[in-house]
């Protein structure tokens, strides 16, 4: 039940004629059939929000809404149909897209859009359950199903690069993963990861140019972009692959031509809003219960701050702060 039957919430709500965040109040609004309505227990803040927030992510904004593309939280009130009702009561994980978002008390969410938490799954790694477990599962897939055999990431320290680290452990694979502050090296090798490589040192480039040609790395995962995704493409073998789906940098890709067209060198972007509209209802299926494996092991995400609505507000006004020792999430009840 919602506490006290209040018919309003409060959230913070993004203008996007003003690119500005701002506190608001909104009406709880009537559930349609198989939407539940969540009780935000947290919600983090992705690089995808933060772009969402500067009007330059893929689906932009065109009236006042409510950001947070996933989060976690309990069902407090669901709309007529079986999928919602059996939600009822039950913690969960979700995701939206092109509507109002978790950063807020309350939620509404289609109930297909809802994964149940299971009792070994903190608050906090459920309330990051799906953009970076998934996203991490899906570049890795060409790895995971043997297409290549070894691969190259950047931000490797995030939480993101974390999870591919232990993917490639799993999966016994071998990577190279490239951090951009010394400290992070030993920090990784101390997790488990073999070669990694620091951005910063005058030798970088040469560094990794001569690992790629010893693991004969065709496959690169870039969130970086800007001259990074240069220096992926002038490092890997021939006929390799830079998979771009972050940017880090704030700037566009620079890459060579000359390595496109002399060493068949391709550069794509990864949304993992189109990789999910790629699957049929069977895959979403088996790619749910992949998600609950990955959320007790490899999909884990660390947390390093709680914000409230307010704080967060006033922490969009500063320089993001790093990402390699853990997630900011929003305690919207904090």
């Amino acid at each position: 039940m919602i506490e006290n039957k209040s018919t309003h919430f409060k959230c913070i709500e993004f203008n996007p004629q003003t690119e500005s965040l701002s506190l608001a109040t909104r009406v709880i609004p009537v559930l349609k059939p198989n939407e539940v309505l969540v009780k935000v227990w947290g919600s983090p803040i992705n690089p995808s929000d933060r772009l969402f927030c500067q009007g330059l992510y893929g689906t932009k904004a065109t009236q006042p809404i409510v950001p947070g593309f996933e989060g976690s939280g309990t069902v407090v009130k669901t709309g007529i149909g079986f999928m919602a009702r059996r939600l009822m009561g039950k913690r969960v994980s979700g995701a939206v897209q092109g509507a109002d978002g978790f950063w807020a008390e309350y939620v509404v969410v289609q109930a297909n859009q809802c994964l149940p938490v299971s009792k070994g799954i903190s608050d906090e790694v459920a309330s990051c359950s799906f953009v970076n477990p998934l996203s991490a599962w899906a570049l890795f897939e060409p790895l995971r199903k043997g297409r290549e055999t070894s691969f190259v990431q950047t931000a490797a320290a995030s939480q993101l690069g974390r999870m591919v680290i232990r993917l490639s452990q799993k999966y016994q694979v071998p990577g190279i993963h490239i951090v951009h502050r010394p400290e992070l090296v030993e920090e990784l090798k101390k997790e488990g990861a073999e070669y990694v490589l620091d951005s910063s040192r005058p030798q970088f480039e040469s560094d990794l140019k001569a690992a790629c040609e010893r693991l004969q790395v065709r496959y690169a995962i870039d969130a970086v972009a800007g001259e990074m995704t240069g220096v992926l493409v002038r490092s890997l073998v021939s006929g390799g692959t830079v998979s771009v789906y972050g940017v880090l940098s704030g700037k566009s890709c620079e890459v060579p031509p000359g390595d496109l067209i002399f060493r068949d060198i391709q550069v794509k972007g990864f949304w993992l809003s189109y990789y999910l509209k790629e699957k049929n209802p069977f895959e979403m299926i088996r790619l749910f219960l992949d998600l609950k494996r990955l959320l007790k092991s490899e999909g884990a995400t660390h947390i390093s701050r709680h914000l409230s609505l307010l704080e967060v507000i006033e922490d969009f006004k500063r320089t993001p702060p790093s990402s390699s020792h853990g997630k900011t999430l929003v305690m919207p009840f904090k």
